[in-house]
């Protein structure tokens, strides 16, 4: 086990108290450090009784997918977005690493995520009993988001702004996320003519002179 490394100089000029008080010092930061690579070399002494050995899988294996490290649409919590989909199956097995690529669905590919992935975001699929769940039916694949060209809708107009002569709106859209917008691109919204009987006024143009708060 390393010890830490320390000396004193000797040197008569240093009173001889000092010299005692520094010597303390240095030996209660040797016994400090010397505990903490013993608890450090416990943990992991304990962590590795614990620790399973990975699971070897084979070409052509179905597996589950973990979400714990793939990013999720906007506007969908976490917590109610499944921990495992799939199954998917096995293309490339590389057992010496614990890496293994799967066969990703297109909704996946197309977020350009990496097929591959470590053995302990995998879980091995097991077949439903037919015997014991004969009407159980097999569940839909998670809808992970609909593709960049989809039109989405305007929820309402939560805010504007001013910015010099120009006004802007802020746009809440149906993914719940909000963006800020020109006068131009909001100018034939409905959401506008709500917002404008809520603040009291006729035409935009009305609208208090407030700067964007940062």
């Amino acid at each position: 086990m390393p010890l830490i490394i320390w000396e004193i100089r000797s040197d008569t000029t240093i009173p001889r108290r000092i010299q005692q008080f520094a010597c303390q010092v240095l030996e209660n930061l040797a016994a400090a450090h010397n505990a903490i690579i013993e608890v450090c070399v416990f943990q992991m002494h304990l962590a590795n009784l614990h620790c399973k050995p990975n699971t070897k899988l084979e070409k052509g294996t179905l597996v589950y997918l973990s979400t714990k490290n793939l990013n999720l649409p906007k506007g969908r919590a976490k917590k109610l977005s499944p921990k495992w989909v799939g199954p998917y199956r096995t293309l490339e097995a590389y057992s010496e690493t614990s890496n293994y690529v799967l066969e990703l669905p297109m909704p996946l590919q197309e977020q350009r995520i990496h097929p591959q992935f470590y053995v302990s975001l995998l879980c091995l699929y097991k077949a439903s009993n037919n015997v014991l769940s004969s009407n159980r039916a097999t569940p839909e694949p998670y809808n992970f988001g609909a593709p960049d060209n989809q039109e989405w809708f305007v929820d309402d107009l939560v805010g504007h702004h001013w910015n010099s002569k120009n006004l802007q709106f802020e746009v809440c859209w149906s993914l719940w996320d909000t963006t800020w917008e020109s006068f131009v691109t909001c100018k034939d919204l409905v959401a506008l003519d709500r917002y404008l009987e809520l603040q009291g006024m006729q035409h935009p143009v009305q609208l208090a002179r407030r700067t964007k708060s940062t």
